[in-house]
């Protein structure tokens, strides 16, 4: 499939010659000789005046152009918008909890559940967001973490990426977790920094 995306986008004398190869192409079910033989019609089509260079100005024009998307963004799975309906209740609850953290206090803990695509992830992201933004007009710094422990799945490299978060160099592996846990301490009561920390 992604020949025939090449083919497209790519070529305008030699549309009937790729095409035709590349229907070849899309009927083998060897990875290894789908990918010699694409690189043989490259080669091919280049030597009979194909110009990546020319398809490749011609691409970047026609998606520069395009009107479909005003701002792709808003498509984006990790998008939050400024505004969440139907979620104030879930919103002002939470907000509630944390809010404690402005004043100096430490807030409790959460435990937020659901059916998946209900909006939590997008409610905490929100209402951390929004703490962040008042925490700076206060000149009270806040550190978010955002863990996804999906992609995270040990405790290794969900203490790494809370390190990475307040600037906190630790190798990729090599420690244990206790002593990485120790040098997290370490670096975020130096960092004279509140933390919240999101594991989803």
């Amino acid at each position: 499939m992604k020949s025939e995306s090449y083919v497209r986008t790519g070529m305008n004398s030699q549309d009937e010659f790729v095409s035709r190869n590349s229907k070849k192409l899309m009927d083998t079910n060897n990875h290894l000789n789908l990918y010699i033989s694409f690189s043989s019609i490259i080669s091919i089509a280049s030597s009979a005046g194909f110009k990546m260079s020319d398809s490749l100005d011609e691409l970047f024009k026609r998606v520069l152009s395009a009107k479909i998307f005003i701002n792709r963004d808003l498509l984006r799975p990790d998008y939050i918008p400024d505004e969440l309906p139907h979620r104030e209740k879930q919103i002002l609850r939470l907000a509630e909890t944390l809010t404690p953290i402005l004043k100096g206090s430490r807030p409790s803990n959460v435990f937020i559940y659901g059916m998946t695509g209900t909006g939590k992830t997008a409610v905490t992201k929100y209402v951390l967001n929004r703490l962040s933004i008042e925490g700076k007009k206060k000149g009270i710094p806040l550190c978010i973490a955002y863990i996804n422990c999906r992609h995270d799945d040990t405790n290794y490299r969900v203490l790494a990426d809370l390190c990475e978060a307040i600037n906190a160099k630790v190798p990729f592996t090599g420690l244990s977790t206790s002593e990485l846990f120790r040098r997290f301490v370490k670096a975020l009561d130096s960092s004279d920094r509140n933390m919240f920390v999101v594991l989803d």
